[in-house]
């Protein structure tokens, strides 16, 4: 089974697909850690994660989100980003792969990232 972690996109956004285990960063489950240990679970999560799906229409993304951008990157995980709206070229550099809409990035993963979900 392939392992999402979701950034931008609310739950109800993404067809239920059930060879994708999808997992949405919260941020609100920081509550009670402190920034260190908030950052190891970060760690934890991408570390156990196949790929990383990320809206860019967003208007703004969180400290947090682009923290799981970055360890996704350091790390070699597949970054499929929809939309292209952030401004910031730095963003722009960390995906993998950049597609138009939702409906292309899921049947994207679909034909070309379910095999690493095989091993």
């Amino acid at each position: 089974m392939l392992s999402v972690i979701v950034l931008g996109f609310k739950t109800e956004e993404l067809i239920q697909i059930p060879e994708i285990a999808w997992a949405f960063h919260d941020s609100s489950a920081s509550a009670g850690l402190s920034g260190r240990e908030y950052a190891l679970i970060i760690e934890k999560m991408v570390d156990r994660s196949d790929a990383i799906l990320v809206n860019l229409n967003v208007e703004v993304m969180s400290t947090a989100e682009i923290i799981i951008m970055h360890r996704a990157f350091k790390t070699n995980k597949f970054i499929l980003s929809v939309g292209s709206n952030i401004s910031d070229p730095l963003i722009h550099s960390l995906p993998t792969q950049q597609v138009n809409d939702l409906k292309e990035a899921l049947q994207h993963m679909q034909t070309h990232y379910m095999l690493i979900s095989q091993g």
